[in-house]
């Protein structure tokens, strides 16, 4: 899981250090900038995964002034995070630069290393000319740490990311699949889980793609799983309490499955078996956040941003305990979005983080410490932090 990001000159995001939890709620107001920070742990994963090509497309004029326009005088775009790997004790550092070297030079990977517990894996940078007089008179990549290995590669010579350059080190394999097919994003339009034949590949290769267009692919995963039966059925049991007349979900063929096929029971009459695009859009949505929850192998984060939409109120409160049960069995780290006070309302107040902006410049935190101890007293619900006493950190309390 992310325990720490920091995140430099994208967007709004000026300098921001969040810390992370197994759950992590992030609440404020619309154009503070949450967007913007779950578009800033994208870009990472972008770059690790597309490496010279995601950089190629930064390059062009327009990508690149929306990526880096909070604060244009600076030419690059810096993220450094904190993560662990399944059950590793030793945590892992990652961190990288993006941007130009000059101002006539497409954008690169300017600095990138890797630690691992005390353990420098390898560091990358920029090299500053030795007879240079201004600040931008460089030489080109160079080891500021070079990798443990017998045969080490010139970084000039080899594409970004380095993390993904040494096959040898298991140290940079886990931390690079970590770091892509390891998160997924999740903001699932209406139209989710209707077949498309058109819909792009979007997000890593491994486990349901960010707009779900692999939905039937992470279905046969999950119902092929035939140790692990309960899965399926806790996934039935949820969506009952959404609409009470299902009775299962299954694919039309295991082999190569064409759609999905939901059947309902109806008391006297038996049961009818809907394709799943002729459920209706809140049923929809809500099985497609179980499928994200759920697929084979679980991801190592998942984010969500506003997982309330389309669906009724009623079954806000099953979607939260959803999330926070996978959050909470250690089966995947659970960030999210919300606008919602009933979704809001059955969350601890500690996993929340306020997302505020000021002179242009998002800042993150917990809440305010008298806002805590609000909801901790019953004086508040933690859905009024949305409505009634908008949540604040204690950094705009002081100001």
């Amino acid at each position: 899981m992310i325990h720490k990001i920091h995140i430099q000159n994208f967007k709004s995001l000026h300098d921001v250090e969040v810390d992370l939890a197994p759950l992590t709620v992030l609440i404020g107001r619309s154009g503070s900038g949450k967007t913007n920070f779950v578009d800033a742990i994208r870009f990472l994963r972008s770059f690790l995964a597309g490496g010279q090509n995601f950089l190629n497309s930064l390059s062009q004029l327009g990508e690149w002034r929306r990526t880096t326009s909070a604060s244009l005088d600076q030419p690059s775009v810096d993220v450094e995070c904190r993560f662990s790997v399944g059950e590793i004790p030793d945590v892992f550092d990652y961190g990288v630069r993006i941007g130009s070297p000059d101002d006539k030079k497409p954008v690169q990977c300017l600095r990138e290393s890797l630690s691992f517990g005390e353990r420098t894996v390898f560091s990358v940078r920029w090299g500053q000319h030795p007879q240079g007089q201004t600040k931008r008179s460089y030489t080109g990549l160079g080891w500021k740490t070079e990798p443990d290995l017998i045969d080490c590669p010139d970084p000039r010579k080899t594409p970004p990311p380095f993390l993904a350059a040494f096959p040898a080190m298991e140290e940079t394999v886990l931390a690079h699949v970590a770091l892509t097919d390891g998160i997924g994003c999740y903001d699932f339009p209406g139209s989710i889980l209707q077949p498309s034949t058109k819909a792009p590949k979007e997000g890593p290769n491994g486990g349901l793609h960010d707009n779900g267009a692999n939905y039937l692919e992470t279905m046969r995963e999950i119902v092929s799983n035939l140790s692990d039966l309960r899965t399926r059925k806790q996934m039935v049991a949820a969506l009952r309490q959404i609409s009470p007349t299902v009775a299962s979900v299954e694919l039309d063929d295991h082999r190569d499955p064409k759609s999905a096929i939901v059947s309902h029971t109806f008391e006297g009459r038996g049961r009818l078996g809907l394709k799943l695009d002729q459920e209706s859009e809140g049923l929809r949505r809500f099985y497609a956040h179980l499928l994200a929850l759920n697929q084979v192998p679980p991801k190592q984060t998942l984010i969500f941003e506003e997982p309330e939409k389309g669906i009724y109120p009623g079954g806000l409160e099953v979607l939260a305990g959803e999330l926070k049960n996978c959050a909470e069995s250690g089966r995947s780290q659970v960030i999210l979005t919300t606008h919602s006070p009933q979704l809001l309302d059955h969350f601890d107040p500690e996993s929340i983080r306020v997302v505020e902006i000021d002179a242009n410049a998002t800042r993150i935190g917990p809440i305010a410490p008298e806002q805590l101890e609000a909801v901790k007293g019953e004086m508040l619900d933690t859905g009024e932090l949305l409505t009634v006493d908008p949540a604040r950190t204690e950094s705009s309390v002081a100001q």
